[in-house]
């Protein structure tokens, strides 16, 4: 116990505090800004996610097991996608076995790096303004992973947080791949192409999204 307690004192020292510090940072250069714009609603949010951060440090922090779970849950509900990002790879790669701590480290970092596609998407030909839409699919996770859900039709998704992939297969049997890019404007960009399945004219087409709020 007090040399799991050492080792979790040194790793927050060397690792986790300026990832946390940093992060308190930002949040305080937000929170300064918010109150230029005298907006209440932002700052109480910008408060908010500094106690989270400091929340989180001390549950991590602890030797029992559950309490660093519960950290890491309540890191999820950062809005720094990037910072989660970090926070949680750090602490699934310093826990010495593999076990729930790590799981669900791991877990919490894959979602940081999917939120920027997660949702409903509207879709496009290629060159077609926004409101040129054609088709829709949605992205959300299920207890097995990263999904995509379309028209009588859905696949399993890849993506490293700019780029990846989803295979998809239709109730009718025709299945492929889609290849996607998520540029800097946060268009996400599409190319379809049927490999399996009937009909003549193969699926191959593609596409620009836009995500829609929900």
């Amino acid at each position: 116990m007090a040399e799991h307690m050492s080792k979790s004192k040194r790793w927050i020292e060397i690792v986790l505090m300026p990832l946390v510090v940093a992060g308190v940072g930002a949040f305080g250069t937000f929170v300064i800004t918010s109150q230029q714009q005298k907006s209440a609603e932002i700052r109480a949010d910008a408060d908010r996610q500094i106690k989270l951060l400091e929340i989180f440090s001390t549950k991590i922090a602890s030797s029992d097991e559950r309490e660093r779970i519960l950290g890491l849950h309540i890191l999820s509900a950062l809005v720094d996608n990037a910072l989660v990002e970090k926070l949680a790879k750090a602490v699934s790669t310093t826990e010495q076995e593999p076990g729930p701590v790590r799981k669900v480290a791991e877990e919490v970092a894959a979602r940081a790096v999917t939120a920027a596609i997660e949702g409903f998407w509207t879709l496009r030909p290629e060159n077609q303004p926004p409101d040129y839409q054609v088709n829709g699919l949605r992205i959300a996770w299920d207890e097995t992973g990263l999904k995509v859900f379309g028209d009588q039709w859905k696949g399993d998704v890849t993506f490293d947080g700019k780029n990846g992939y989803y295979d998809w297969k239709f109730d009718d049997g025709r299945a492929g791949r889609t290849d996607i890019t998520l540029d800097d404007t946060g268009v996400l960009h599409g190319k379809v192409r049927q490999e399996k399945g009937p009909g003549q004219n193969k699926i191959k087409w593609t596409y620009w999204a836009t995500r829609k709020a929900e």
